[in-house]
């Protein structure tokens, strides 16, 4: 499918469609239709108007069609698209929005008349385009037989690696918001676009995660205002966000330091390796990655009264030589957790403390230092530690999954752990 949407001169979108069966052309209300008189030449003329601009975007970005995950990777291959909406048709491309009663929004308008969320979304769908058509431009010109290593503009700056992450993870909280008739589609409604980005720049993809920016890609956490679950049935290995019905987004965006703002990420894992399985239909059956990297006990205990939480500060172990309850920073898990009414153990890793209150219930994880952020503000350098919360599969040493992902705030947490191998299904 993707070389029909590449390729296509034009895509005509159903865009105010409820349903398949409704088709494109839709009965419009009369009172968006007006009349005009053009007295010198005594013509009549009725238009539709458009009394607000933001109902033109909206049109498009709230569409029963724009909820579906489907019409995520259908929308940004396409070149241009023509939407066939409730009110009005919209022409979109790469480069501006126009509407036919002749309003004309280029990227620059839409922070003056678009929520965050289309802003994003619109902002987003143009950079990935630049982005694509910039490092296509360049691979042919300086490497025209190759595609299997990224162009020279990934191997000689990281901030590009870092620019393409970003952009990834801008579509994928979108996309992970959207809705599919079949669960096993995920990662599937998604492959056309991995495959033009993969083409384009030569990086590697396994199940929704881009292997050569993994230490920027393990760290997405669900979002807390959308309580997500584990897919029922195996989609995808625990450390991908595609393994999760509901919305993610990445854990720098929760850490509360300024992600829009420059700054350098340094990788704390090397991956050794990584392995999938994929059936003839496309769906994936297996996958792994092993790494090396630094593992420590973390104590999370929730945050709130919740019997059933998903976040956990970090503290360290009373009793260790540490500083007792002080804060370390943020876990969030990927399904909430039901707390023991009383202090007794209830088995595996979860320990609550010795007579502790409901509220301060903890839980025992090994945590894994994925990467670390640096800023640097007014002389200070800030920074922020990404980790990930796992567990060992019972019975199988070294083997984990993972339950959440989180942030410290010092990486001197870890000086006292070596590195080591561990394998994370």
């Amino acid at each position: 499918m993707a070389d029909v949407y590449q390729n296509a001169y034009c895509t005509i979108a159903a865009t105010g469609s409820k349903s398949d069966q409704q088709g494109i052309f839709i009965q419009r209300s009369k009172q968006d239709v007006h009349s005009l008189w053009y007295d010198a030449a005594n013509i009549h003329i009725a238009v539709t108007c458009i009394e607000d601009d933001v109902a033109a975007m909206k049109e498009i970005h709230t569409s029963p069609p724009s909820t579906r995950a489907w019409t995520l990777q259908e929308r940004l291959l396409s070149q241009r698209t023509i939407h066939f909406t409730e009110s009005r048709v919209i022409w979109e491309c790469s480069s501006r929005f126009e509407t036919e009663d002749l309003l004309v929004l280029g990227p620059g308008d839409f922070g003056s008349i678009l929520t965050q969320s289309l802003f994003e979304f619109s902002t987003t769908r143009s950079k990935w385009i630049s982005f694509m058509e910039a490092v296509s431009q360049e691979r042919s010109v300086s490497q025209p037989n190759q595609h299997s290593n990224p162009p020279d503009t990934f191997q000689q700056s990281d901030s590009a690696f870092l620019k393409f992450s970003n952009l990834w993870y801008c579509l994928i909280e979108d996309y992970s918001r959207r809705g599919l008739t079949r669960g096993s589609d995920k990662l599937i409604a998604l492959s056309d676009l991995a495959q033009q980005a993969q083409e384009q720049t030569g990086l590697r993809y396994c199940a929704g995660i881009w292997l050569d920016t993994i230490h920027t890609e393990l760290c997405w956490v669900v979002r807390g205002d959308e309580p997500g679950s584990r897919a029922p049935v195996y989609r995808a290995p625990s450390w991908s966000w595609a393994s999760i019905d509901g919305a993610v987004a990445p854990v720098a965006s929760y850490s509360g330091f300024k992600t829009t703002v420059k700054h350098k990420i340094r990788s704390e894992i090397e991956l050794i390796h990584s392995d999938l399985t994929v059936a003839e239909d496309g769906q994936l059956i297996s996958a792994e990655v092993v790494l090396y990297g630094r593992l420590r006990p973390g104590r999370l205990t929730a945050i709130g009264g919740a019997r059933a939480p998903t976040v956990f500060r970090i503290t360290d172990r009373p009793g260790q030589g540490s500083s007792g309850d002080s804060k370390r920073g943020e876990i969030w898990l990927d399904r909430p957790v039901m707390l023991p009414k009383s202090p007794e153990p209830i088995g595996g890793t979860m320990r609550p403390e010795e007579a502790a209150p409901e509220t301060q219930q903890s839980l025992l994880y090994p945590l894994l230092h994925v990467s670390t952020r640096l800023w640097d503000d007014d002389k200070t350098t800030l920074m922020c530690c990404e980790v990930l919360a796992v567990e060992e599969i019972e019975g199988r040493h070294g083997e984990f999954v993972r339950v959440g992902a989180g942030y410290v705030n010092t990486d001197s947490w870890f000086d006292d752990h070596s590195s080591r191998r561990i394998k994370i299904f």
